[in-house]
Formats: C-alpha cells, sequence, structure tokens
C-alpha cells in the first residue's frame, strides 16, 4: 500500500509537505502476541498502566495509548496478534483481530 501511495507523485508530495522526514516502513513487520503486549507494558519503568491506573493483566483491552507507546518506543509499526476473541471489535470478522 505505501509503495502504491508514494508512486503516486501528487499523492507522495503531499506526504512530502505534510512529513518532510517521512521514510516508509521496514518490512517485514514486526508481530507482537497480544500477551506479550501484556507483559510489555507491565515491564516497563515505570510500568504503563491500563485505563484504570492499574497493571494491565490478561483480558484487558489495550488502550489505543498503550498501543502508541508500544510502537513509539520500539519506533517500528507493530502488529499486535491473538487477542482473545471476546475483545475482538463487533466489526472484525474471523476469529482474531490484528490491530495495527
Amino acid at each position: 500500500m505505501v509503495d502504491m501511495v508514494l508512486a503516486d507523485n501528487e499523492i507522495s508530495g503531499f506526504i512530502q509537505v505534510l512529513n518532510p522526514g517521512f521514510q516508509k516502513p521496514s518490512r517485514p513487520f514486526l508481530r507482537m502476541r497480544y500477551s506479550d503486549a501484556i507483559n510489555w507494558l507491565n515491564a516497563q519503568d515505570p510500568p504503563i498502566l491500563n485505563e484504570q491506573d492499574k497493571l494491565h493483566v490478561f483480558g484487558d483491552d489495550i488502550a489505543e495509548a498503550a498501543e502508541r507507546k508500544i510502537s513509539n518506543t520500539i519506533n517500528r509499526p507493530i502488529l499486535l496478534t491473538h487477542f482473545p476473541a471476546d475483545l475482538k471489535a463487533f466489526y472484525a470478522s474471523g476469529p482474531g483481530r490484528i490491530r495495527l
């Protein structure tokens, strides 16, 4: 997708105006299991707390801010995988979901 967007001169020009230092992400994207993400969030110093200001536990939804902290700290796009089925968004299909 990124290659297609960058191949269009007009759109690529907009990207350079909006984000002059943009570099397309390296592939393959890093993948992290939901359980590993929970452990990672709790292992930080200080821990990255859930929306109730407590340590994350298996079964918590990982809020967008926590997801962003993971990718910003690791400094790569990350696909979080293997979410518990009951956390799957109503609009997602299939047995699991992948979130960016």
